[in-house]
């Protein structure tokens, strides 16, 4: 592994130099257009740097005795790539700012004569200063370059020689550097010999071509699209060399499109292959002249590789020109790419290689693939995330080691020897770091606790990426600003910085800007920084995002100049920030996800302007409405109408409609067509919900992808929706939906074989289900609280792949609880089984049936008569790991033999039951869970054969049980980690808890009203070492007026919660001295005015307030009195 590795560091080293240079050279040519002094400067270095790259091919041949000194003068040739992108950025910025600067005096706000004048001489903005500053920066670079050729004549390195013959080394004539081979391709030949696997690929590629040469078309086109690296071009260049593809065509030419190609460029590189001797043309109609000299009545194929979109845009050009040079009939085009929208958009015959690899066994032997299971997909299927192997990922690592580091050390080592060839930095501690590294820095992630000095940060002005999530910034400093080649830029879960600076408008290459912070209280734009006034010049920003998916902002002015965006966090129109809709007119790029909540601020002129049907890369479209009871006619109207006027593209992938509040929805959500009425025949995921007053439900006819539908808490619908088309339907929920009396139109789930959940909650008017045995595929079958029912559907019993069964409770008038008899032929797969008869007959048994389900392994009873189950046959399921009995009405057995045999048990929770003594628990070796809540009639837990040497036991939860007497010594629980003990009249410590070595989270709530103090341990030697977690709520024990001064004795105390002291007047000025805390939460102190000094708190992270009156009036926003004692914490909450 480690040979494979260093071979590949070396590989990936020039890989990247090659790829840095080449992109470099074709980006020379579009800035010289743009260069304001610098033309010849640019189009010498674009020379120069050609001449590097020839260098940079030849060096394949050197030998392997120079191979040590090959790699380091790789290193160099990768840095002036570095340097010379460097120079060509900082070109590209200034051009965009004098751009944004003549937009601004163009649109009337000119400069006063004395602004002009600073201008003029000021260093950073005068155009003769900084030509001066970038001609001497490529002189610079030009040193280094000569530095390059003096090494590579010393190891003996020679230019490879072009296809027109001529070296790039001696000072002759350039071009694009193209390898000498047979094919003339734009780039190193692949190495195609050792390609394997590939053979049922290569017949049907060979099949694809044969036919297309056999036609009378006079142009025939064959596309072969997949990821980069699998292979495209080495197997088109092994298929090209086959005798059987020879003998179909009299000519073979083969170009390397670049992405940015012209046809005239295109046609020279063709007349350049067929006759190398010709010089270049001068206009299209010039090549078209030379190649039908040479080609004019010859089959010939061309292979086009590796083209992007751009071909695309210019194929009608191409092939009118490919057309007009007169080859044969059966001509032929071999398209690669990796976009397979590229082959689709030219309607061509395709090859989908990408395919043909997946299906591959061999693939998976070597373990590089992973599972469906670790990829998420997107509303329309396309892959969001997905698991990297662990060996892929540390072959990743091993090769990126020369330019990335991740850094975890203690604060007092220090990392200024790292090698400045380091372009990527992460940041585990808080490290001591020289200058010097940050020269070349292009990436620097920084986690919790690890945030270098800001003027290391602002020092590195190469970042490209700067990621600082939180880090406990107070505020984004304005100088920021200088980090102009900034594209990405995450300052999230801050949650003090509350506006950020002008300073960032300067950033005109930012591309993402992540800000923002988690809250489980914010609303509206709480937890989102204010934007700078001119946070509109940040013209290619594509992605602004929020911390916190939940996140609502408002529209900000201007919004719509930036039309660039993609991605916008959840826009609410009840926050005003100067935009309107309208802004989102001209967004034209958005994509992925588009939320719009509070629709019903919006004016139908605005909405109408909006233009999402011409927005056809968004994948998934909220709109919501929020309850406004009392609104009048005119505006209900208006509703209408705006909703009308938000009309999708028809490439919408989910649709979620949410609190419309009229009876009648417009006719393209009836429809469901999208702009110029075609069928959103792409929907995969359809969502109404809180639309309290539609009786009929939208036409599913069209939408033969869905996948999702979702409909809840529409009270009056009474149209069932019609599935028989929703063949691909998995997945089907309908919530609330108190009127529906049906679940399908046509009364039958026939069409829906691939669904595989099925939920149906609170539909009090549905009566029955129609037969399910066609649902071959459902896994989940929920049927919760549908009390007309009086039956299960037939069929359940025929599921072959239910795994998760949920029923109950039904009709109050059955006196037994519907169960098929023949339960047990789910017994192989069904998994879970939750049985719910609250509001049915007291009397009601638990179903017999029930036993015969030997391989369940969840099972969660609620409101059964179990006596039966509890003395007998519950027993014998003996796969059973979590069983949950709550509120059962029978009156439980002095002993429960039959559970003794749940050996496999892991949690056991018993709620709101009459059980007044427990099950031995040592005849559950695996029990790691045990709940006991809201046993009224449990007086006393015997030691004996409770709580007693239950090893296994790691959380323990004790509540409400307000007839129990006495708490057991709970010694005998070695390995108890969390202990939980609420609403039980305790007078004094519980017994064994300091024998409890591993205990490290312990709650304690309402104990005995008449107590007078909160008990504890005289002495705090007596509470476990191990504690880390504790929670006192001293709710109703209004006599206890301090807390218990043993707390600051527990050495190593990480959370703390106070909550319910009402007569609790303050706070113990020990509380400042637990240095180990990082989560201080205080609840419910009305009496107390303020915090103990929280200076030497150095460890807290968290602090949440809430309903403490005094403390958020001097705490409770940055303009208290007290806010400067607390504003060093990274995330504080006061509400």
């Amino acid at each position: 592994m480690e040979a494979i590795a260093v071979g590949l560091v070396k590989d990936f080293v020039a890989d990247s130099a090659k790829s840095l240079l080449g992109a470099i050279i074709s980006r020379i040519g579009n800035e010289i257009a743009l260069a304001w002094g610098l033309k010849a400067d640019l189009r010498n270095l674009q020379q120069e740097l050609r001449r590097v790259d020839a260098l940079l091919l030849g060096a394949d041949n050197v030998g392997p005795s120079e191979n040590t000194f090959l790699d380091d003068w790789v290193r160099k040739v990768r840095a002036v790539a570095y340097q010379a992108e460097d120079v060509l950025d900082e070109h590209a910025y200034e051009v965009l700012k004098r751009k944004l600067a003549l937009n601004i005096q163009q649109r009337g706000q000119l400069r006063r004569p004395k602004t002009t004048v600073r201008f003029f001489f000021s260093w950073s903005s005068n155009p003769a200063v900084f030509r001066i500053r970038m001609a001497h920066r490529v002189r610079s670079l030009k040193e280094s370059i000569g530095q390059v050729y003096a090494d590579a004549n010393h190891l003996g390195i020679k230019p490879i020689n072009v296809a027109s013959g001529q070296s790039t080394y001696d000072g002759g004539a350039t071009h694009d550097a193209i390898v000498e081979d047979p094919l003339g391709v734009r780039r190193e030949r692949p190495d195609h010999q050792g390609l394997i696997g590939r053979d049922h690929d290569q017949a049907q590629i060979i099949d694809l071509v044969r036919d297309a040469s056999n036609t009378d078309q006079l142009l025939s086109v064959v596309g072969v699209f997949g990821m980069a690296g699998l292979g495209k071009t080495s197997l088109c260049r092994r298929i090209s060399q086959t005798e059987e593809l020879k003998g179909y065509f009299d000519e073979q030419i083969w170009i390397c499109v670049s992405h940015d190609f012209t046809v005239k460029q295109l046609l020279n590189d063709m007349v350049k292959q067929v006759d190398p001797k010709a010089n270049a043309i001068s206009s299209i109609e010039a090549g078209i002249k030379r190649l039908q000299d040479k080609l004019k009545g010859k089959k010939y194929v061309l292979v086009l590789d590796d083209v992007w979109d751009t071909l695309v845009q210019k194929w009608e050009p191409l092939r009118s020109s490919l057309q007009d040079i007169g080859g044969a009939k059966g001509t032929t085009i071999l398209v690669t790419s990796r976009m397979r929208e590229t082959i689709a958009n030219l309607k061509t015959l395709n090859c989908d290689l990408k395919r043909g690899i997946m299906n591959d066994p061999c693939i998976y032997a070597l373990g590089f693939l992973t599972k469906k299971d670790d990829v998420d997909f997107d509303e329309r299927g396309n892959v969001e995330s997905c698991k990297m192997h662990d060996v892929v990922h540390t072959l990743a690592r091993v090769v990126s080691r020369e330019e990335y580091l991740c850094l975890s050390l203690t604060k007092d080592e220090s990392v200024n020897g790292v090698a400045s060839e380091i372009r990527h930095l992460s940041l585990d501690s808080e490290p001591s770091l020289s200058m010097e590294l940050g020269n070349n820095l292009r990436t620097l992630i920084a986690s919790s606790a690890s945030i270098p000095r800001m003027e290391f940060i602002m020092g590195s002005k190469c970042l490209r990426a700067l990621s600082m999530v939180n880090v406990g910034l107070v505020e984004l400093p304005d100088s920021i600003g200088e980090l102009k080649q900034l594209r990405y830029l995450d300052i999230s879960e801050n949650n003090k910085i509350k506006v950020l600076p002008e300073g960032l408008t300067k950033l005109y290459n930012l591309q993402t800007l992540r800000v923002g912070y988690t809250t489980f209280s914010a609303t509206f734009q709480d937890n989102f920084p204010k934007l700078p006034q001119g946070f509109t010049k940040l013209v290619n920003l594509r992605h602004l995002s929020a911390a916190d998916t939940s996140t609502r902002i408002g529209i900000p002015a201007n919004l719509g100049a930036l039309t660039r965006l993609q991605t916008l966090p959840i826009l609410d129109l009840c926050n005003d920030l100067g935009g309107k809709i309208s802004e989102l007119g001209t967004l034209n790029k958005l994509k992925g996800r588009l939320t719009i909540m509070g629709l019903e601020n919006v004016e139908i002129e605005e909405a109408n302007k909006v233009n999402l049907g011409t927005k056809g890369n968004i994948a998934m479209l909220g709109l919501s409405w929020a309850d406004s009871p009392g609104r009048n006619k005119d505006e209900e109207d208006k509703d209408e109408k705006v909703l009308g006027a938000l009309q999708p593209h028809s490439n919408l992938g989910a649709l979620d409609i949410r609190g419309y509040p009229l009876q009648m929805l417009p006719q393209w959500v009836m429809e469901m067509t999208g702009y110029g009425g075609n069928p959103l025949s792409r929907l995969v995921s359809l969502r109404i919900t809180g639309c309290g007053a539609i009786e009929q439900l939208p036409s599913l006819k069209n939408l033969v992808a869905l996948r999702s539908l979702f409909i809840e808490n529409c009270t009056r619908l009474i149209s069932p929706p019609d599935l028989e088309q929703l063949t691909s339907l998995q997945e089907l929920r309908l919530i609330k939906l108190s009127s529906l009396p049906s679940i399908s139109s046509n009364g039958s789930l026939e069409s829906c074989t691939s669904l595989r959940q099925l939920k149906l909650h609170n539909c009090y008017a549905m009566k029955n289900l129609p037969n399910i045995t066609p649902l071959v595929n459902l896994r989940w079958l929920a049927i919760v609280n549908c009390t007309k029912m009086t039956c299960l559907p037939v069929g359940i019993s025929n599921l072959p792949n239910l795994e998760l069964l949920e029923i109950g409770p039904f009709s109050p008038e059955l006196t037994t609880f519907p169960f098929p008899d023949d339960i047990n032929l789910l017994s192989k797969s069904l998994r879970t089984l939750a049985i719910h008869a609250q509001g049915m007959d007291e009397a009601i048994n638990l179903p017999n049936q029930i036993q015969h389900l030997l391989y369940l392994w969840h099972l969660d009873i609620h409101g059964l008569n179990c006596s039966e189950a509890l003395q007998g046959w519950l027993g014998n399921l003996t796969s059973l790991t979590t069983l949950s009995l709550r509120r059962l009405p029978c009156d439980f057995p002095p002993s429960l033999p039959s559970l003794e045999n749940l050996v496999a048990l892991q949690s056991l929770e018993i709620e709101c039951c009459k059980l007044t003594s427990l099950p031995n628990l040592k005849c559950f070796p695996s029990l790691n869970r045990l709940i006991l809540v809201g046993l009224k009639s449990l007086r006393k837990i015997d030691e004996d054969n409770a709580c007693q040497s239950s090893s296994s036991l790691h959380e323990l939860v004790l509540g409400d049980c307000d007839g129990l007497e006495d708490l057991p010594d709970f010694s005998h629980l070695p390995n108890l980690k969390n202990l939980k003990i609420e609403g039980i009249r305790m007078t004094c410590w519980p017994a064994g808890i300091s024998n409890l070595s591993k205990l490290s989270s312990l709650s304690i709530s309402p104990l005995s009203p008449e107590l007078h103090a909160f008990p504890f341990p005289n002495d705090a030697n007596l509470l476990p070492t191990s504690l880390s977690r504790l929670a006192l709520n001293a709710k109703g024990m209004n006599k206890v007026t301090s807390l218990p001064d043993q707390i600051q004795g527990i050495p190593d105390l990480k959370a703390l919660a106070i909550t319910g002291f009402k007569c609790l007047e303050a706070l113990p000025e020990w509380l400042g001295d637990l240095t180990s805390l990082r989560l201080l939460c205080l609840g419910n102190l009305p009496l107390v005015k303020c915090l103990p000094v929280m200076k030497r708190l150095t460890e807290l992270k968290c602090l949440y307030i809430s309903h403490c009156t005094h403390l958020k009036e001097l705490y409770g926003s940055t303009t208290g009195s007290e806010w400067s004692k607390i504003k060093h914490i990274a995330d504080v909450e006061i509400y």
